[in-house]
């Protein structure tokens, strides 16, 4: 299993829980790819940030196979009661290795860009 990006595979240290610093990148979208062990198919899903959410990093743990935007790695975000807080994301599913361009002309429909 892998991450990878627009770039292609990530190749930077693993996040860790107590030191948001070692997040990945803020990037418009990350993709988590798998080969099922049982089946040998490859397949994965890209998650892709909306403009609207803001500064986010990314905790990425390979262990726990999961694609986790953080919006509070930065600081505190304040939710002020009776105003709602909204997060807006794309999830791209695949079959195969991920389809990068694919899910960057997705990303940038979705974030305005074309």
């Amino acid at each position: 299993s892998y991450y990878s990006t627009y770039y292609g595979k990530t190749t930077w240290a693993e996040p860790q829980l107590r030191n948001p610093g070692l997040n990945l990148p803020d990037l418009p979208w990350y993709d988590f790819t798998i080969k099922v062990k049982d089946s040998g198919k490859t397949m994965g899903a890209a998650v892709i940030n909306h403009l609207g959410n803001g500064p986010t990093t990314w905790h990425n743990i390979s262990t726990l196979w999961m694609l986790n935007p953080v919006i509070t790695a930065a600081g505190p975000v304040t939710i002020r009661p009776g105003s709602p807080l909204t997060l807006r994301y794309r999830v791209v599913v695949h079959d195969g290795p991920p389809p990068t361009w694919v899910i960057q002309k997705l990303s940038d429909e979705y974030r305005g860009g074309r």
